[in-house]
């Protein structure tokens, strides 16, 4: 930048104007005293001024550094709290954990239960349903024997029946030792193949190839009783005889057991 210069006459002019003298205040004048008091008042104004900015400043920064030092603080609590709330809650879990386990272990046990429970009658199922077959095979055989033997009725003449009872009669007198079993339960009133309807005392047997009508004499545990073949049986190989209801509850006899016969 041009420095300006001022002419010589103007530097000499002022440099002979007489400068101010600072006087006492008591011997200014009055409006040198306002004057005075006037730049008293305006330092002190502007000293109060830049007091009252300090402090000001001073109460900003110490409340800004007293919530700068409290925040870490405040963090601290809610954390801590929130660690309280976390730790309750994982203590809740845990015990519904406990009690889940335990609703499980007892659930594994009803099954483990039920399991065998199913087992067994699965089977008891097989059982029956062999028992069902065989029993079914044995009605089906008996059907056919009465099928044929009632074919052999319509076809054979009486005297045959009679020719055949006598020599039968003739060739098995005296005891004999036979296998028998018994039945009733289930045929009640049902039809024998010789077409009577079968009771709970009937004093029948069956017998496979004996004339109906043929009279029998049983003796089992020193009992002896006296029955007529009415039916056709039994289809199980290894047995001759299969007393009636009557017979067999006469003799006391229950199961498969060897008894005593002969006709009479």
């Amino acid at each position: 930048m041009l420095k300006m210069e001022w002419p010589a006459a103007e530097k000499r002019r002022a440099e002979q104007r007489p400068k101010p003298q600072n006087r006492p205040l008591h011997e200014a004048t009055a409006s040198e005293r306002s004057r005075y008091l006037t730049g008293y008042i305006i330092t002190a104004a502007v000293i109060a001024l830049v007091v009252s900015m300090f402090f000001i400043g001073r109460a900003t920064v110490i409340g800004k550094a007293t919530a700068i030092a409290d925040a870490p603080v405040k963090e601290a609590t809610e954390a801590q709290n929130l660690a309280s709330a976390f730790k309750t809650e994982r203590d809740s879990i845990e015990a519904s954990m406990t009690a889940l386990e335990s609703r499980m272990d007892d659930l594994e046990s009803d099954l483990t239960s039920t399991t065998r429970a199913a087992e067994l009658w699965e089977a008891r199922a097989l059982d029956a349903s062999s028992t069902a077959a065989s029993v079914q095979a044995d009605n089906e055989a008996l059907k056919r024997d009465i099928a044929r033997i009632q074919q052999q009725k319509r076809t054979v003449p009486a005297s045959s029946s009679v020719k055949q009872a006598s020599s039968t009669t003739s060739s098995t007198a005296g005891w004999q030792t036979a296998k028998a079993s018994w039945y009733g339960p289930g045929f009640y009133g049902r039809k024998t193949a010789s077409g009577a309807v079968l009771t709970t005392g009937m004093m029948n047997v069956a017998h496979k190839t004996l004339a109906f009508g043929t009279r029998i004499e049983f003796c089992y545990n020193g009992r002896t009783v006296t029955a007529v073949v009415n039916d056709r049986g039994p289809f199980v190989a290894g047995r001759t005889f299969d007393l009636g209801p009557g017979t067999a509850q006469a003799l006391g006899f229950s199961g498969v057991g060897t008894v005593e016969w002969r006709v009479v």
